[in-house]
């Protein structure tokens, strides 16, 4: 399976679950191999379920809430670390910028 994070409109989650590739709002470009949790099947449902409330549609942000920060967030209560760093390094720049110019305004 694959989760994702997306926005949207109405109730519900913005946590989607997929068959891996098929996301129609993302252009696939590789797999990336992460390392096997160490977690069981329940603990894995678990926090699926945490996520499923935790993000809400309507807190999607473009740059600070996406499916970067959810695919880290996720890979991070799984126990297997962040995503590779080249593939969110854009986002993550982008939003200390964004970050760095509002605390001057």
């Amino acid at each position: 399976r694959e989760w994702s994070f997306g926005g949207g409109v109405g109730p519900g989650s913005g946590v989607v679950c997929e068959v891996p590739c098929t996301n129609q709002q993302h252009r696939f470009r590789e797999t990336v191999v992460l390392e096997c949790t160490a977690l069981c099947d329940g603990e894995v449902a678990l926090i699926i379920g945490e996520l499923l409330e935790a993000w809400r549609p309507e807190d999607y942000h473009w740059l600070h809430r996406n499916c970067l920060t959810f695919a880290n967030e996720l890979c991070q209560r799984l126990g297997v670390g962040r995503l590779p760093a080249w593939i969110d390094r854009f986002a993550r720049g982008a939003g200390a910028v964004d970050l760095s110019v509002r605390g001057i305004a």
